[in-house]
């Protein structure tokens, strides 16, 4: 089993780091489906987890991204 992770630490909006970080999750998801893939969220990315969000206008939802992603919060 291979692993892989992915740190992400770009706000959920206003930049396409975050966003990109978890296209690059599910896709690495979708390839291989025997790979323990971990995606840790620190400094602004942390936000992204929080629900209720509503960004403005033009900005990406980070969140729904994540979605199709098997999530678990480690603490």
């Amino acid at each position: 089993m291979q692993k892989i992770v992915i740190v992400a630490n770009g706000a959920p909006y206003g930049s396409e780091s975050l966003f990109n970080s978890l296209r690059l999750a599910i896709a690495l998801r979708e390839q291989e489906n025997n790979l323990d893939l971990r995606l840790f969220l620190m400094s602004d990315a942390v936000t992204a987890g929080l629900r209720g969000q509503k960004p403005g206008e033009g900005y990406k939802h980070s969140a729904n991204a994540g979605r199709s992603l098997p999530l678990r919060m480690y603490r």
